[in-house]
């Protein structure tokens, strides 16, 4: 997609199935790794935990999880669970089928190159 079509970019990814970050990636990769029926459901859950920098990125399309992010979610929440799946919420993805104008601002504060 052209910014002159659609009035954004978009730049096309291809990457071979097998190459992704599948749960069942140890069969892909070796003679006796375990499928995805082999594993047991048990080791495919683990308590969540959310990090919200919505309002960080609000301000800073950049923002990332830093150390005092954590630091306060365990302050507000207690200890990560070991085995723990931690999750971030930015807020961006009220940007997903944004406008050209809302994504052109974006560009200007990453300043990274096309969106």
């Amino acid at each position: 997609m052209t910014f002159d079509k659609s009035g954004y970019q978009i730049f096309k990814l291809t990457i071979h199935e097998h190459t992704g970050t599948h749960f069942d990636a140890p069969l892909h990769f070796s003679k006796d790794g375990a499928a995805v029926a082999d594993l047991p459901v048990e080791n495919l859950m683990a308590p969540p935990c959310v990090v919200d920098i919505a309002a960080k990125a609000a301000e800073d399309a950049n923002a990332m999880v830093m150390k005092e992010v954590i630091d306060a979610w365990i302050a507000a929440n207690g200890e990560i669970p070991v085995g723990a799946c931690i999750g971030m919420h930015s807020g961006r993805a009220a940007k997903v089928g944004a406008r050209a104008d809302t994504l052109a601002e974006t560009c200007d504060r990453v300043r990274a190159g096309p969106c």
